[in-house]
């Protein structure tokens, strides 16, 4: 408990001096605004950002984040997360202008999860989503791949994620994917394209639909 005021007394002071570039400098902000309303709690997170500026980084209130990490290089990107998310050891990386990573409300995000957004993407996450560990979310594949003409063959692309979308373990979500509201994405999945039936576990490299008209909860007992 002391931890958490001792850390809402430094963020609350750096708020109020987020102008001062020697408090951006400190804090790893620079050229990035971190917007939150007080109700928000930090620990041991790390902030890396850098580039052209008008970068922002908004938390919607009552959003608790542990060991997390915010990386920025670029200008006019966004990360914004949802009001009641909870994310513990998640990593953000955006590289390149106008990246979007936005992750809807009352969001749950176990350890090691990587959000990575580069070369004007969105990472888009719908509300009460779900996430376990070690899951792997990446618009791009960071390298250039092209054919012998010089023709660039692996554009990147938006990742969707519907509402109440629940991943397991290991699973990775690559360009292009779209997963439907209410769906199930299993351990060690490795989702590729899009699917737009709802209510559906999705599981296998590459994913594919393996069980539909299902529903999923939190609560085991139903």
């Amino acid at each position: 408990m002391r931890l958490i005021k001792s850390i809402k007394k430094k963020l609350k002071r750096y708020l109020l001096l987020q102008n001062n570039p020697k408090y951006n400098q400190r804090f790893g902000l620079v050229g990035t605004s971190l917007i939150s309303n007080g109700t928000d709690n930090f620990i041991d997170c790390t902030f890396e950002c850098g580039g052209g500026g008008n970068n922002l980084i908004r938390l919607n209130g009552n959003v608790n984040l542990a060991s997390c990490s915010f990386f920025i290089q670029g200008s006019n990107n966004r990360i914004i997360i949802g009001e009641g998310s909870f994310l513990g050891a998640a990593s953000f990386w955006i590289e390149d202008d106008n990246n979007v990573i936005e992750i809807g409300r009352r969001a749950s995000v176990n350890s090691n999860c990587n959000f990575t957004c580069t070369e004007g993407h969105r990472l888009l996450i719908g509300e009460g989503c779900l996430f376990s560990s070690n899951i792997n979310f990446q618009v791009g594949d960071g390298h250039g791949l092209f054919d012998i003409n010089g023709n660039r063959l692996n554009l990147t692309e938006d990742i969707i994620i519907g509402d109440h979308v629940w991943i397991g373990k290991r699973a990775s979500v690559l360009k292009g994917a779209r997963i439907p509201t209410n769906s199930v994405v299993g351990t060690g999945a490795i989702v590729t394209k899009q699917f737009s039936q709802e209510n559906v576990v999705i599981a296998g490299v590459p994913a594919k639909v393996v069980k539909e008209n299902i529903i999923w909860k939190k609560d085991r007992n139903g």
